[in-house]
């Protein structure tokens, strides 16, 4: 946090961002000045997102722009199908209303690309009722609902799938 001048981010940032980092630090990991940024940038596109879905999304494009780092490429240089999945997140909100969820699912695969590249973001779309690629076996019914967002890249999902196996019957290859 001692940081986050050089973020250039508002000050009102800052009980958003020291509630992230402590969420992190609970589970051994550090709020990344990437992830921060990220985090500043959901939160002001989705406000009401719960803190904890703040972190998952952010999380995502903070890991997906660091890919992009490895890389050598700059983030939105290339065809990115997941950042691409994460920026239409953001903008149908599919969380807010069933309606939103509806609109949402209706555009995948025309419009938005299924997250193939996270097995945690394909159940959770497929949970929302989006048609899984062919290259991907669910074995349950999609409950056409909201789950509970993906924890963030490099965290242990197995407890996650675990509560998506109680709360959806759903199992994948990680239960």
């Amino acid at each position: 946090m001692h940081l986050m001048p050089t973020l250039e981010l508002p000050a009102f940032a800052l009980p958003i961002l020291t509630r992230l980092s402590r969420m992190q630090e609970r589970v051994g990991y550090t709020l990344t000045c990437r992830a921060a940024k990220w985090a500043w940038h959901v939160k002001s596109a989705a406000p009401e997102l719960r803190d904890r879905d703040v972190l998952s999304i952010a999380t995502q494009y903070s890991f997906e722009e660091w890919l992009y780092g490895r890389m050598d490429e700059k983030l939105g240089t290339a065809d990115d199908s997941m950042v691409w999945f994460l920026d239409k997140l953001i903008t149908y909100q599919p969380w807010a209303s069933d309606q939103n969820r509806r609109e949402f699912v209706s555009a995948i695969p025309d419009r938005i690309p299924f997250p193939s590249e996270s097995l945690p973001w394909a159940t959770w779309a497929y949970c929302l009722g989006a048609p899984a690629p062919d290259e991907f076996k669910f074995n349950f019914e999609s409950p056409q609902q909201v789950p509970s967002m993906p924890p963030p890249p490099l965290h242990s999902t197995k407890e996650w799938f675990r509560d998506m196996e109680i709360i959806w019957g759903a199992c994948s290859t990680e239960c």
